[in-house]
């Protein structure tokens, strides 16, 4: 009977292991619960390739191998009914049956005992171990799996094919702004080459270039924009390797680098790393794991890096991206700006030089203020940003945004420099081109800015006042910040009493009755358990461990990733009962529908 398996533990527990194993491997094409057949092999059928196996699942104490006897196409169990066999393969499944195995179906080790009877015996505890297994690099993915099992058993949907699964997550590649191609004539090279360029030359957009000339790549980039929710993420030599599995294998099986570079050179992949310059920048410390990687890979397949240039010194060959010339800068401008008048586009270039990034700048400039800025002409980005910042004070205000790796509210911009807003507020008003604004969300939108300002002013100071303004709000359990907690540079201390202080059921308690931002919550003890591995595991208490973990749990367990007819209402909800910008600070799915539902832009939402 279906409704039976929702109450029925075991059972569910055996289908969330086989659902798992379909998302991992991919081996499994379909999963069809309480099917209804002519024999009693029907609690689950799963198609495997061309083969078809049917389950029964048994949660029975107190058996043992000599209880089985198989007569004709029935198999009994002691004195229970008798079970009609199938005319597939035959699992019978068992919470508890000790054998010595004979054999192995499904990577199980099983008891073979006929031609189309297996016998597999696993405890709710060994189930769990398994599973844990398969997700043991992405314990994300495993919770999301759960919610999609609950959500399926929850609609009463019986046949579960591998389309119907949860996307898989890699890192999006896309970037921001529109492309024009433009073609540099490369150096010959046999497998490895470092394009190297100034920040804002067109690295980013050249890739799009090598993507045509190339037939079969692999694209991975460390950075696409300052909004993106998973800039900490793309740094990490692990999923560096995960997102690159995904890729060539199409599932999330955990392989060694050995396989991946076999498969690279297999299906003679070019392999593009967009990026370099960001791991020396933002995680330093993995730089020569990546660098190692890169020079074993160059062995296997060919391979296209492009970065700044590094202070490490590598001994590969290279090539530098330079200016675009008149004829490029036209192009350029006729295509994604839509400015074609000669002396303009001649007085664009001759105050940018064809610096890529400039090009843009100026040309933005012109459309919205029907002028080109009275600017010398530029030597590089530096003399660019020098010359539009008008004084210090401006650098020091501006470096407001170098002192969090995330976005700063613009109702933020007074909580944290007071009076001095204005002049940032009239700044981003002359530029915002220079800006990334999400509705009430602002960054910086190239990398380039963060390094000029952080060369050009100390912020120290700024940076602790700040971090106060924002450890207090969190210690006086405000929502505001709660998503961005890791990306502010908040001290040992400060970090420290946030967690002793959210690390509390009472706590958790008192801010979930008052969110409306459920991902917030979830991004926020990600964030906490991160940190607890800064500290030496004596600073908390048994007591902070364990509610933590409960929290952590509770939190992890719902994932409304595939959810949109959810998240439409929700958003809808919230919005006709008054809540603004101010009350989604997270940058997942919930922020995501209420950008499109703000905004009528869909593609965030679907590339996150």
């Amino acid at each position: 009977m279906k409704h039976a398996l929702t109450g029925y533990s075991y059972q569910q527990q055996v289908t969330f292991l086989l659902l798992s194993i379909m998302d991992v491997k991919r081996s499994i094409s379909k999963i069809e619960i309480e099917a209804i057949t002519n024999d009693n092999f029907d609690d689950l059928i799963i198609t495997n390739n061309s083969e078809i196996i049917q389950f029964q699942i048994k949660d029975f104490e107190n058996i043992k191998l000599e209880d089985l006897s198989i007569q004709n196409d029935i198999i009994k169990i002691n004195k229970r009914k008798p079970i009609k066999l199938s005319k597939s393969q035959n699992i019978l499944f068992f919470k508890s049956l000790s054998f010595t195995p004979n054999d192995k179906i499904m990577g199980f080790e099983s008891y073979r005992l006929s031609k189309n009877i297996y016998l597999i015996s696993l405890s709710r505890v060994e189930i769990d171990r398994e599973i844990d297994n398969l997700y043991q690099s992405n314990t994300q993915r495993r919770n999301e799996i759960d919610s999609f099992l609950n959500s399926i058993l929850d609609k009463r949907i019986w046949e579960i094919p591998i389309e119907s699964l949860p996307q898989l997550k890699i890192f999006i590649t896309e970037l921001q702004e529109s492309s024009v191609l433009i073609s540099h004539k490369l150096l010959d090279f046999n497998q490895l080459i470092l394009i190297e360029g100034k920040p804002g030359i067109g690295k980013s957009h050249f890739v799009n270039t090598l993507l045509k000339e190339y037939e079969s790549t692999i694209l991975y980039r460390f950075w696409i924009n300052n909004q993106d929710r998973d800039k900490e993420e793309r740094l990490k030599f692990e999923n560096f390797i995960r997102d690159i599995n995904t890729k060539l294998f199409f599932d999330q099986e955990t392989r060694s680098v050995e396989s991946l570079l076999k498969k690279l050179k297999k299906e003679k992949k070019t392999f593009i790393i967009d990026g370099l310059d960001h791991v020396e920048n933002y995680n330093k410390l993995e730089l020569d794991t990546f660098i190692d990687f890169i020079s074993k890979a160059k062995n296997y397949c060919k391979i296209i890096v492009l970065s700044r240039p590094l202070i490490k010194k590598i001994d590969w060959k290279k090539h530098t991206l330079e200016n675009w010339n008149l004829k490029q800068t036209q192009k350029v401008l006729k295509e994604l700006f839509h400015i074609s008048e000669y002396s303009i586009t001649k007085d664009i270039y001759k105050v940018s030089q064809g610096y890529p990034i400039i090009v843009k700048y100026i040309a933005e400039h012109y459309k919205l203020h029907k002028e080109i800025p009275i600017i010398h002409q530029v030597k590089n980005i530096d003399s660019y940003y020098k010359n539009i910042i008008s004084d210090e004070k401006g650098t020091q205000n501006l470096s407001l945004f170098l002192c969090s790796k995330s976005y700063i509210m613009e109702s933020e911009i007074d909580l944290f420099i007071g009076d001095e807003k204005y002049y940032i507020n009239q700044f981003i008003k002359e530029h915002p081109y220079l800006f990334d604004v999400k509705l009430n969300r602002v960054s910086l939108f190239h990398d380039s800015f963060n390094t000029y300002l952080r060369k050009e002013v100390d912020y120290t100071h700024k940076t602790e006042r700040i971090n106060n303004i924002v450890c207090k709000s969190l210690l006086n359990l405000e929502n505001r910040f709660l998503s961005r907690f890791s990306l502010f540079q908040l001290s040992k201390k400060q970090k420290k009493k946030i967690i002793l202080k959210y690390s509390s059921i009472t706590i958790f308690e008192k801010i979930i009755k008052k969110s409306i931002d459920y991902e917030s919550l979830q991004s926020f003890y990600n964030q906490l358990r991160e940190s607890i591995k800064e500290f030496s595991p004596n600073e908390l208490s048994v007591i902070n461990y364990y509610d933590l973990s409960l929290i952590i749990n509770l939190v992890s367990r719902e994932h409304l990733a595939t959810l949109n007819e959810f998240n439409y209402t929700y958003v809808k909800s919230l919005i006709q009962n008054g809540i603004t910008d101010e009350d989604i600070t997270s940058s997942e799915y919930l922020f995501s529908m209420y950008y499109y539902i703000k905004t009528r832009n869909g593609g965030y939402y679907f590339i996150i």
